[in-house]
């Protein structure tokens, strides 16, 4: 017969596994999009470096397109860049929190269980 102690230790660990796969899923993706959306910056930046000096450049807000100087845009791929990777950094260091509670979690089930076969 299964010790309670154990079932009720090994049921919060599958809990906390599902959550903690979950919320990984989640940040991974959050962590793509970020990475999508500096490269659409970056290439959107280059693009704009190369067009020839005196080019309409129009910046789009929300259903409305405003004309805006070139030095302006590079400035905001620049700040849009940095944006996404400071919540990258950010991403990451949540991700790595969560893997390292659910490896706490494992070990503490592993010390459980060896204490209770002695």
């Amino acid at each position: 017969m299964a010790d309670p102690e154990l079932t009720k230790a090994f049921s919060e660990h599958h809990t906390k596994m599902i959550e903690t796969n979950a919320n990984v899923t989640r940040i991974q993706q959050q962590i793509e999009d970020h990475k999508s959306t500096a490269r659409s910056s970056q290439l959107t930046e280059r693009v704009i470096v190369s067009l020839p000096e005196g080019t309409r450049l129009y910046e789009s807000i929300g259903r409305l397109f405003v004309l805006t100087a070139a030095a302006e845009v590079k400035e905001h791929m620049k700040t849009n860049q940095e944006e996404a990777q400071q919540k990258i950094k950010q991403l990451e260091k949540e991700k790595q929190t969560w893997e390292t509670n659910l490896k706490q979690s494992e070990a503490s089930i592993r010390e459980l269980v060896s204490q209770k076969r002695k």
